[in-house]
């Protein structure tokens, strides 16, 4: 994981962390992280462990590349996904960032535009931005109360204004 992410790598080097992880009695905690999205990250970075898991003997070096596995998260649903990515930005693993933020750009995973906006604004992922804001400007609903509390009072009252003007 140390190849990967930085945040790993300074791990192991720190005096309070050595000897962390060798052994059962002896386990590195990652407070507020799910068991099924860490499985997922390590089999995202470690191809191998899926088919490990299913019995056969692959291989399971690290992924250097940066390059996602093929269907490694096609599969997932976008809560999965986005659990596990919420993993890749805590951890920096810079190299499959843009990968993972490839997969969930499509508009067609995200069931409601607003959500797909908060996740692009909490996460700084400005290249989704134009494509949900003219999604949300053209849709026929207005901005319910509960969107408009989520989005909150700012961006409700442009994104109002943009709506009017386009009628």
């Amino acid at each position: 994981m140390e190849l990967n992410s930085e945040f790993f790598k300074s791990m192991f080097t720190m005096p309070d962390t050595i000897g962390k992880g060798e052994r059962d009695d002896n386990p590195i905690h990652l407070p507020f992280t799910r068991k099924q999205a860490f499985s997922d990250l390590l089999v995202l970075l470690y191809p191998g462990l899926e088919s490990l898991k299913n019995g056969a003997h692959e291989s399971s070096t690290p992924q250097e590349s940066g390059v996602m596995p093929p269907n490694s998260i096609c599969r997932w649903s976008l809560p999965r996904a986005v659990d596990v990515f919420e993993l890749v930005l805590r951890w920096d693993f810079e190299k499959i960032k843009d990968d993972f933020i490839r997969f969930l750009k499509p508009p067609e995973l995200w069931d409601d535009v607003v959500e797909q906006i908060i996740f692009a604004h909490r996460h700084g992922i400005e290249s989704w931005y134009l494509g949900a804001y003219e999604k949300l400007a053209n849709r026929k609903v207005s901005l319910t109360l509960n969107e408009r509390g989520r989005l909150g009072p700012a961006f409700s009252s442009k994104m109002q204004q943009i709506r009017r003007c386009r009628k």
